[in-house]
């Protein structure tokens, strides 16, 4: 969860440092703003108490519909927008696939246990799937392992993925890009 507030402020740092202005950012309408706070509830759910006692099968389709709803909710975004917009949302877009392909393929994203010795965690971090629900631990026969968290970043005391990375950037690209329209160039749109 760490990855949005660091996409937001290095996104602005980007945007700023090219000249652009917080108004653009401000101004930028997207439509249906409440669909990815549904979607990151639903997958926030899934570490509560309550629901630790559902099957394995319930909790993927959990996750697949969140992330099926971004998906969703980022190609419905890209109509009408300019095109460092498109490309940053497509960004966003191809990091989210690659999350969601690894963590349908293994019912939870899985994680590096040599990552998280590099933390000074073990892989009891991990029990009850993790601070999110939705982690396993990275075996052998993991589908796509390559694709799970396997990146430490000891400063942020994370594990990342590489979707993770490839959405951070489509992040920083579409909100540096969104400080240098003009209120008139944003296309607003209503709320579906």
């Amino acid at each position: 969860m760490l990855l949005f507030p660091l996409a937001l402020v290095l996104g602005v740092l980007a945007g700023t440092a090219a000249g652009g202005s917080l108004r653009g950012l401000v101004s930028l309408r997207l439509r249906a703003p409440a669909v990815p706070l549904v979607a990151l509830v639903a997958q926030a759910v899934l570490a509560a108490p309550a629901t630790a006692a559902l099957p394995a099968p319930a909790r993927v389709a959990v996750l697949g519909a969140s992330y099926a709803a971004i998906g969703g909710w980022l190609a419905f975004n890209l109509a009408g927008r300019t095109t460092p917009i498109v490309t940053g949302l497509c960004l966003t877009g191809v990091g989210w696939l690659l999350n969601m392909c690894v963590v349908l393929a293994n019912a939870g994203m899985p994680v590096s246990a040599s990552a998280l010795n590099r933390l000074g965690l073990g892989t009891g971090a991990l029990a009850g799937g993790g601070p999110l629900g939705k982690h396993v631990q990275l075996a052998s026969t993991s589908a796509l392992g390559a694709l799970g968290d396997t990146i430490p970043i000891p400063v942020l005391h994370s594990i990342v993925s590489v979707g993770d990375i490839v959405m951070l950037a489509g992040l920083i690209l579409t909100i540096a890009a969104a400080m240098h329209l003009a209120r008139s160039a944003l296309h607003p749109v209503a709320a579906d």
